[in-house]
């Protein structure tokens, strides 16, 4: 197995991944009754083949050029997601600075992800998070912890129409930090707790209520293909969360269990931030 640049340096030896999905014994081994099949951690009497997963950790480390966008300093950025890849089209790109207002950056495009300057999107509230979604959909945290969508951002209405304020999840303190793929939106409130956005369909882009799917959730990302990675702390048990700080991985989000089946542990620990909005690969 090749690394894909020389970016990418390893920086372990290859070990036995203990914990797959769906368990292994002692050994790592996981068993079937053929292939492919669902596996599991003990041999059964019907059980004729096995499998052992190795993982090998490596790092990237970026070479530049990095740009500075002038000295406004920032609580939070997002980029869309859903761009055509043209080199002269728009990018939006959104920011907070730390008073809380909200900026977009002017002249954003594939050939020039720099762009020119920052512009206040003028509004009567204070912000704290946001993420861009499809279709020109930007959602937001206000500074009090209540949900916001701002919709029909487009080329020719950069700032798009007026903050939509939604209800806070039920038992819920406040929210803090907010992420939006192509039709799902996650939450994580001030008690890490973490919500799905329901039925938000394109006649109705707010959904409707907010749903309780984990706890002990410290930052989520959501990208293309609705993917939902996050950061946990160490009380996941049935994930074997040894670390706070631990990077997991969603799985089993369909259009039947929009919510998934449970988290894949991926890297730990000490993590605080992730996101997987720059690629367009499903995992």
């Amino acid at each position: 197995m090749s690394l894909p640049n020389r970016s990418w340096k390893w920086v372990s030896e290859w070990l036995v991944d203990y914990q797959p999905p769906g368990g292994a014994d002692r050994e790592g081994w996981q068993y079937a009754t053929d292939y492919p099949s669902r596996y599991h951690a003990h041999k059964g009497s019907f059980d004729y083949v096995r499998r052992k997963r190795w993982q090998r950790k490596c790092r990237y480390t970026s070479t530049g050029p990095w740009f500075q966008f002038g000295l406004t300093k920032l609580l939070d950025v997002s980029m869309q997601v859903d761009h055509s890849g043209s080199p002269e089209e728009p990018l939006l790109l959104w920011a907070i600075a730390t008073n809380g207002s909200i900026l977009r950056r002017v002249g954003v495009t594939v050939i020039k992800p720099q762009g020119d300057s920052w512009e206040a999107v003028l509004g009567e509230h204070a912000f704290q998070s946001l993420s861009i979604g499809v279709e020109g959909r930007v959602w937001a945290i206000t500074s009090l912890g209540a949900p916001a969508l701002r919709h029909r951002v487009t080329n020719t209405n950069p700032d798009g129409v007026a903050w939509l304020l939604m209800d806070r999840p039920e038992g819920s303190v406040t929210l803090r930090q907010i992420s939006a793929g192509d039709t799902q939106v996650w939450a994580v409130d001030s008690q890490d707790r973490l919500y799905r956005r329901k039925d938000i369909v394109p006649i109705l882009p707010e959904g409707t209520s907010w749903e309780l799917v984990d706890e002990h959730v410290l930052h989520v990302s959501v990208g293309r293909h609705d993917q939902v990675w996050a950061v946990l702390d160490t009380k996941v048990n049935e994930t074997k969360v040894k670390e706070k700080g631990s990077i997991c991985i969603r799985r089993g989000i369909t259009a039947s269990c929009p919510v998934g089946t449970g988290w894949e542990f991926v890297i730990g620990g000490g993590w605080s931030f992730v996101c997987n909005r720059g690629h367009d690969i499903p995992f």
